[in-house]
């Protein structure tokens, strides 16, 4: 999903565009009740929110997109290994 965000910092308005963007990463099933057709959506649009907000705290897009990832995977990984897919 693209989208501009939006946040005040220091007396001003900040703004920053976010092109759209998939993940074609293998997704791990999740949680949510989530269909195996729309698991890919589902982690992409988790992954785009978390980077977004971690984006507003560090200013570093890839960092921001990188530790979202990060935080998915290790969400997904603590999930499969106590056996609780879907």
């Amino acid at each position: 999903m693209s989208q501009t965000i939006w946040w005040a910092e220091d007396g001003k308005v900040n703004s920053h565009y976010v092109e759209e963007t998939m993940t074609t990463e293998p997704v791990i099933p999740c949680p949510l009740g989530t269909g195996e057709d729309e698991q890919d959506m589902m982690a992409n649009t988790i992954i785009s929110t978390l980077t977004i907000a971690l984006f507003t705290l560090s200013g570093d897009w890839d960092s921001a997109e990188s530790k979202a990832k990060t935080l998915w995977h290790t969400y997904c990984d603590g999930l499969t290994s106590e056996g609780t897919l879907c």
